[in-house]
């Protein structure tokens, strides 16, 4: 998983790449695409790295998540529908990354008669109580 500068080039219309990394919109400031694309790559990391690579989505699946985050982080906070819209499809990909990171909690099937099976992911194992 690694958009490089020219697939998030393809993605997105370079007119708006102008807008968003340009202020006085003369180019895209492709500096300002890596940084933007290389925090999305680790924001992804910081949810997947306790996967193994069989749990880990498609790659596709990732890069159009590290799309809209990089999108994103390049918008700011700008006003008006259209900042709506890439507002919501970060906050899907953080929503998703989110519970595929939490996919990986404790589940222990423990199948010695008489004991208990521990599958509740919020069980401390240490105090056998649930936080």
């Amino acid at each position: 998983m690694a958009v490089t500068v020219a697939q998030l080039r393809e993605r997105i219309d370079e007119s708006i790449l102008i807008q968003l990394t340009d202020p006085n919109g003369v180019a895209v400031d492709e500096t300002k695409l890596t940084h933007a694309l290389s925090d999305a790559a680790g924001q992804i990391a910081g949810y997947t790295y306790k996967l193994s690579d069989a749990d880990k989505p498609p790659a596709e699946t990732l890069d159009a998540y590290q799309v809209s985050l990089a999108f994103y982080a390049l918008a700011g906070n700008r006003p008006g529908t259209e900042f709506d819209s890439i507002r919501a499809r970060a906050k899907m990909a953080i929503d998703y990354l989110a519970a595929l990171g939490k996919s990986d909690s404790i589940a222990i099937d423990v199948e010695t008669a008489g004991t208990p099976q521990i599958t509740d992911p919020d069980l401390d194992l240490f105090t056998g109580k649930s936080s």
